[in-house]
């Protein structure tokens, strides 16, 4: 059974059962590195991508619980909000992932995300503003989780976990059509090629990513920094 407080505006939420910690919850289950808090179908509350990953990162030790910030002005969404509500909902803040459980028993926050903007587009309920404004979004975001764990002081194997899961966690296959990240593509390749080669590989594996601008311009670079 997962406990969940929520204190002036925060969540902590712990595993009674089998796990007992957020940290070891997430070693299990890396897909739950996404924004939400949720239990048996039940959603809980919504919080920033980014604030979960500033929460993982100031984990003193495998014992701590985790501390999560709920953002904006939905701390709780009732498990019976509709796709429409969703969808107004996601016009307004692109990064406040509000999923419920999935029916394979696995948490569908971001991809249902890149879903909800598909639908909206192809139901004409999403236009160009609101496509603009999560481009530029999902580019401060995505910079904002690389920087954090630039700067976390948290050890070399988490980072790297961390650091892959939120590339998957952004979903590039899915999302990338849609996406403008031209102000942020040298910042995100500065951090980015903090990797080693071994977690570049990684990334490259990933469907979506490799075919990417960003991706190109990483490759080449480090081609340049091995020549030398």
């Amino acid at each position: 059974m997962r406990v969940v407080q929520q204190i002036k505006g925060f969540v902590y939420f712990f595993e009674n059962d089998r796990l007992q910690t957020g940290f070891n919850y997430l070693i299990k289950y890396p897909q739950l590195v996404y924004p939400m808090v949720g239990y048996k179908g039940r959603v809980l509350g919504v919080v920033k991508f980014s604030s979960l990953i500033y929460a993982v990162s100031t984990l003193q030790s495998h014992a701590t619980t985790l501390k999560m910030y709920v953002y904006g002005d939905y701390p709780v969404v009732q498990s019976y909000l509709r796709k429409e509500k969703l969808l107004e909902i996601f016009k307004d803040e692109p990064f406040l992932w509000c999923m419920q459980l999935a029916e394979n028993n696995g948490f569908a926050g971001l991809t249902l995300g890149s879903k909800l903007l598909q639908e909206g587009i192809a139901a004409g309920k999403i236009g160009t503003l609101e496509i603009s404004k999560f481009s530029q979004l999902y580019g401060e975001e995505f910079y904002k989780v690389l920087e954090i764990l630039d700067k976390g002081q948290i050890s070399f194997l988490f980072k790297k976990f961390l650091m892959l899961a939120s590339y998957k966690a952004f979903n590039f296959k899915e999302v990338y059509p849609f996406l403008n990240l031209a102000n942020y593509e040298e910042k995100i390749i500065e951090l980015s090629l903090k990797l080693n080669n071994g977690q570049k590989a990684e990334l490259a594996k990933m469907s979506g990513f490799k075919r990417s601008n960003l991706y190109q311009q990483l490759r080449r670079v480090n081609e340049k920094g091995e020549e030398r």
